[in-house]
């Protein structure tokens, strides 16, 4: 009889311990779902506050550009991505067709600079154009200016590359240059031509 007890007693035993078990795993499961469901949450609603952010950026440079008449891009460095400059040219790029609904034409020039000449030597473009210039050097530091439209890219070494966006709201000829030293001076200069 006392051996029948034990092996009752070891079966009761055994249930006990599968139950604790099974509710055991119960509870992990419910608590890593529950933990999912806070992360995936969590991650709606830091990706909602960046959507906001960048929506606020934009609404303030916008009017921030309605309050500049003149077209005041400076250098981009070609690692940014610059979102205002890009809001810039096409409020004032639209303003200048004088119909929103058109989209702005953006016309890219990949121009090199070695020592002491730009390649294309000539740009032409159509007023009204967004003009988008990308530097590369090719030999020494260099840079692109054009003074009229207040565009200038950063700096570059040998190999570099930067960029700069304008609007050519302006029709006329006029002079682009490297501002390092007396470069400009050497002949390192090239014209832009805007119909």
């Amino acid at each position: 009889m006392k051996g029948s007890n034990m092996g009752t007693n070891r079966n009761v035993v055994l249930a006990i311990v599968i139950a604790v078990l099974v509710v055991a795993g119960i509870v992990i499961f419910v608590m890593l779902r529950n933990n999912n469901q806070a992360i995936q949450s969590a991650d709606q609603n830091a990706n909602n506050s960046l959507v906001a952010n960048n929506s606020n950026m934009v609404n303030s440079n916008t009017a921030a550009n309605a309050n500049n008449s003149a077209n005041t891009n400076t250098s981009v460095p070609a690692n940014n991505a610059n979102l205002n400059n890009a809001n810039s040219n096409s409020s004032n790029n639209n303003s200048n067709n004088g119909n929103n609904n058109t989209p702005p034409t953006v016309k890219t020039f990949n121009v090199t600079a070695k020592n002491f000449s730009f390649s294309p030597s000539q740009i032409t473009v159509n007023k009204g154009d967004t003009v988008k210039i990308v530097l590369t050097s090719q030999g020494g530091t260099h840079d692109w200016v054009v003074d009229q439209f207040n565009a200038k890219t950063s700096l570059v070494s040998d190999g570099q590359t930067a960029t700069v966006q304008f609007v050519a709201n302006k029709a006329g000829t006029y002079e682009y240059y490297c501002s390092v030293g007396n470069h400009r001076q050497m002949g390192m200069v090239g014209t832009l031509t805007v119909k």
